[in-house]
């Protein structure tokens, strides 16, 4: 079982990996949003269906996951930009849609 301790440290290292910091242009910022949104997602339902969930819905969960973690970290940006939003939803639906679509 994935230990919290873990969790938590990826949770983190993944926050960091977003960050603006370091996109150069916007274009950038929207390819690391995109980029991370998808790995979030393809990770987030291993973790839950380790707790025992079903396919399905580890797979929604992770999505959804995925999306606040995207939403909360644009909200601690100093400048809110929805087409980020934007950009982290086209990484998690596409990784919502290989998730399903291959049963993975």
């Amino acid at each position: 079982m994935l230990g919290y301790t873990r969790v938590k440290t990826w949770f983190f290292t993944i926050l960091f990996l977003s960050s603006s910091a370091f996109a150069r242009t916007p274009e950038d910022d929207r390819l690391i949003h995109a980029g991370l949104s998808f790995g979030i997602a393809m990770t987030a339902p291993q973790v839950f269906k380790k707790m025992h969930m079903g396919n399905t819905g580890a797979t929604i969960l992770g999505t959804l996951f995925t999306m606040a973690v995207g939403v909360g970290k644009e909200m601690t940006d100093a400048k809110f930009d929805s087409n980020d939003i934007v950009s982290n939803g086209i990484g998690a639906g596409s990784s919502f849609l290989l998730n399903i679509t291959l049963d993975l």
